[in-house]
C-alpha cells in the first residue's frame, strides 16, 4: 500500500521512506498543504491546525483504505512472510536492485521532461555501470562508487508543470494518491516498455512483490498502531509529494525541552527481525468480558517477565513501546506490551469507564487486564516465567508509580493458577519503573494546552503559513536533506512546542472520538460516523485537555460520587507520597528538563525517591532520552535484581 509514497520525492530530491512513521509518532493523524479545509463545521477560533488536501469522497476513500488494509493483513503479509523465509536477504536485495535498474527509462524520461538534464545524465551513468559491472543490475555498484541517485516519475513532472493535486484519493491496491499523482501513476505504467508484454508484466509483478515484502511488516504495524491511519496518510501525502522545499529558517530561539522531546519520533528498532519473533494473543478481560490483544516476546529459558505500558494514547506497537521492549529483550528479559490506557484499543476493550481520563478507574482496569494476561501466560509458559516487573513510560509511568503504592495491599496469586480462584486473576509485580512520569496531571495538561496554542505568538497574517511550514519541515526531515544539521533539527521554540502540543491534542481527539462512538457523549453534538469524520473531528479539536476534564470528565464522575477535590488529589503522585517513600520496589528515571514537570515536581521526586531510586538525567525532554541506547542500559539495570531471583 505504501510502495508509491516511497517512490516520490521530497524537497531536495530525497526519498520519502519513513514519512508515515514520523507523523504517526509526532502527530497521530494530521498534516498539511495550502488548500483550505472545507468541512461542515469549521475549526473553532484559537485551534491551530495544519491544512490538508480536500477529501470530498471521504466515505469512499475510507472504504477502499479498509479494503487495502485487509488485503495487506490477510493476503500480502502471510505470503510475504513465507517468501522471506524461502528467499534469502542477499537474493531479495539483488532483485530489488534489478527492479530499480529496469526503471531507468521512465526515470530518465521524466528527468528530461522536468529539465533536470544533469540528473538524467547521472541516472544514465548509473544504469550503464550497474548493467555492465553490476551484472544486469543485480548489484548496485554505482552506489558503492558514490554515483548520485535521483528519482523521476510523471507525478513529479505534472507538479513541475504546475499541476498540483487538490483532492485526496485512495486507489484500490495502490493506496494514497491525488488526481495529479493518480494520472502520473498510470502514465508511469504506460511508459514502461515491459508493461506491454506478458513476460515483462510478470517480471514487474515479481519485482514489485519483492519490494513490498521488505516493507509489509512495518507498514502493517503502522496501520494497526495508528487510531486513524487513513487520516494520518491523507496528511502525510499532502506534504510528501510537494516539489517545493519548506522554509528552513528560524523565526526565534530554540527551546531545548520540546526540541529534545521530538527525538521520540526518531526511535527505531535495532533489529528489524524483532517484529518477526513477536507473538500476539488475545485475552478475555474479566471486568469487560471483551478480548484485548497484547504482544509478547519470551526468552528461550526462564527469565524475568516485564510488562511495558506506554504513555498517553500510545499503542503497544508504537516505537515508544517497541523500543523499550526490544531493549529489555536484548538484555535477557521476557516482555509483554499492552496499549496505553488512553488509547482507543484500551478504551474499547479493557475500560469499564464511559469517559476516559480518571486515572484511578483506569488503573483498576489495568490491574484486571494485566492479571488476565499473566494467568494466560502462566498456564502456557509457567516454567519459563520468572519474577514480574512493570515499566511505564510517560502516563504509563504515572500509573506504574500509583500501582507500586497499591501493590502491598493486593492479594498475591496462588500457585495453581486455576480459573475458579479469584486470586489467580491477580498479578504480583516485584519491581516498578517509571520513565518520564508526570507528577501532577493538571499541570501536565495545562502545559500541553499551552504548547498547542504556541502559534498564537506568531503574527496573525503569518500564523497559518508557519503552522503549515512547521509540519512540512517535520515530514521533509525524514529525507535528511543536504545542508540541514540533523543533530540540531531546524525548529524554533514555537515550532517545536507546537509539534509536541499537536501530537497530544490529536491523542485527545482520538480518545474522545472512540468514547463518543462507543457511548454517545452528551457534550458533543452528533453521533460519529467512522466513514465520514470531518465534522466531528473539527468539533472535538476545539476541546482542550482542560476543557475535557472540566466539562466532560468531572461532571461524569460527579454523578458517580467522585467530587472535584478527590479527583484533583488522585491526579497527583504526591498524594501517594507516604506509600512511595516506603516502597523500595518503585524507581524513576526522568529528565531535569521534562516540560511536564515543574520545579516543585522535581523537588518532590528527589525528596520521595532519593538518589538511590531516582535517576535524574540532564537532558532528553519528555521521552526523548529513549533514542539514547544508554537509557535502555539504565532501564535494564534498574530491573537487574530480578535476575537474581528469577
Amino acid at each position: 500500500m505504501f510502495s508509491k509514497i516511497r517512490n516520490r520525492k521530497l524537497s531536495g530530491g530525497k526519498e520519502v521512506s519513513m514519512a508515515l512513521m514520523l507523523c504517526s509518532a509526532l502527530f497521530g493523524s494530521s498534516c498539511a498543504p495550502v488548500q483550505r479545509i472545507e468541512d461542515h463545521k469549521p475549526l473553532p477560533e484559537g485551534v491551530y491546525f495544519p491544512q490538508r488536501l480536500k477529501d470530498p469522497i471521504e466515505p469512499v476513500n475510507r472504504g477502499i483504505w479498509a479494503f487495502n488494509h485487509c488485503l495487506l493483513q490477510g493476503v500480502i503479509s502471510p505470503t510475504a512472510r513465507g517468501y522471506r523465509m524461502v528467499v534469502p536477504a542477499p537474493a531479495r536485495t539483488s532483485i530489488q536492485n534489478f527492479g530499480y535498474n529496469l526503471g531507468y527509462p521512465g526515470r530518465a524520461l521524466n528527468q528530461v521532461l522536468q529539465g533536470r538534464m544533469n540528473d538524467a545524465g547521472d541516472e544514465s551513468l548509473r544504469f550503464l555501470t550497474n548493467t555492465t559491472v553490476g551484472v544486469a543490475g543485480l548489484f548496485d555498484v554505482a552506489s558503492k562508487w558514490d554515483m548520485p541517485k535521483h528519482r523521476g516519475n510523471f507525478g513529479q513532472t505534472f507538479q513541475t508543470w504546475g499541476w498540483d493535486g487538490k483532492n485526496f484519493i485512495v486507489l484500490p491496491l495502490f493506496g494514497p494518491s491525488d488526481e495529479s499523482s493518480a494520472l502520473g501513476f498510470g502514465a508511469d505504467r504506460l511508459s514502461d516498455p515491459l508493461s506491454h508484454y506478458n513476460d515483462g508484466r510478470a517480471v514487474l509483478y515479481g519485482v514489485t512483490f519483492n519490494k513490498l515484502s521488505e516493507n509489509v511488516q512495518n507498514s502493517l504495524r503502522l496501520l494497526e498502531s495508528d487510531p486513524d491511519s487513513y487520516d494520518t496518510m491523507r496528511a502525510i501525502w499532502t506534504y510528501a509529494v510537494k516539489s517545493r522545499s519548506p522554509d528552513w529558517s528560524l523565526n526565534g530561539p530554540r527551546h531545548a525541552p520540546s526540541l529534545e522531546t521530538l527525538a521520540v519520533a526518531t526511535l527505531k528498532l535495532r533489529d528489524a527481525g524483532f517484529l518477526e519473533i513477536m507473538e500476539e494473543a488475545n485475552v478475555k478481560v474479566p471486568t469487560t468480558g471483551k478480548k484485548m490483544p497484547f504482544n509478547y516476546w519470551l526468552q528461550d529459558g526462564r527469565a524475568p517477565l516485564v510488562y511495558v505500558v506506554p504513555g498517553l494514547g500510545a499503542h503497544r506497537l508504537t516505537m515508544q513501546a517497541l523500543s523499550v521492549a526490544e531493549g529489555l529483550y536484548d538484555r535477557g528479559y521476557s516482555v509483554v506490551a499492552i496499549s496505553g490506557m488512553f488509547h482507543p484499543e484500551f478504551i474499547e476493550f479493557a475500560s469499564r469507564s464511559k469517559v476516559p481520563g480518571y486515572s484511578t478507574a483506569e488503573r483498576k482496569d489495568a490491574w484486571a487486564l494485566m492479571g488476565a494476561i499473566d494467568s494466560w501466560l502462566q498456564r502456557r509458559y509457567g516454567d519459563n516465567l520468572g519474577s514480574r516487573a512493570m515499566v511505564g513510560t510517560s502516563m504509563g509511568g504515572f500509573q506504574a508509580m500509583a500501582m507500586a503504592a497499591e501493590a502491598l495491599s493486593r492479594p498475591k496469586p496462588c500457585e495453581k493458577r486455576c480459573k475458579s480462584c479469584q486470586s489467580c486473576s491477580s498479578i504480583h509485580i516485584k519491581r516498578f519503573l517509571a520513565v518520564n512520569p508526570p507528577v501532577d496531571l493538571f499541570h501536565s495538561m495545562d502545559q500541553l494546552d499551552a504548547y498547542q496554542e504556541a502559534p498564537a505568538k506568531w503574527p496573525q497574517t503569518l500564523r497559518q503559513q508557519r503552522v503549515n511550514n512547521a509540519v512540512h519541515k517535520a515530514v521533509a526531515l525524514i529525507a535528511k536533506p543536504d545542508g540541514v544539521d540533523m543533530s540540531n533539527p531546524p525548529f524554533d521554540g514555537i515550532e517545536s512546542k507546537y509539534l509536541v502540543g499537536l501530537a497530544f491534542r490529536l491523542t485527545l481527539r482520538n480518545a474522545i472520538f472512540t468514547s463518543h462512538r462507543c457511548h454517545n457523549l452528551d457534550k458533543l453534538e452528533r453521533y460519529p460516523s467512522v466513514w465520514n469524520r470531518k465534522a466531528i473531528y473539527n468539533e472535538i479539536l476545539g476541546i482542550s485537555f482542560r476543557d475535557y476534564v472540566e466539562d466532560i470528565v468531572l461532571p461524569h464522575y460527579a454523578e458517580e460520587g467522585v467530587c472535584a477535590a478527590q479527583f484533583r488529589a488522585e491526579s497527583t503522585l504526591s498524594s501517594l507520597a507516604p506509600g512511595l517513600a516506603n516502597c523500595p520496589t518503585a524507581h524513576v528515571i526522568t529528565s531535569s528538563n521534562d516540560f511536564l514537570l515543574s520545579a516543585d515536581d522535581i523537588a518532590w521526586l528527589e525528596r520521595t525517591f532519593g538518589k538511590r531510586r531516582l535517576t535524574l538525567l540532564e537532558s532528553g525532554g519528555h521521552l526523548g532520552g529513549l533514542a539514547n541506547p544508554a537509557v535502555h542500559d539504565l532501564i535494564a539495570s534498574k530491573l537487574s535484581p530480578l535476575k537474581a531471583s528469577k
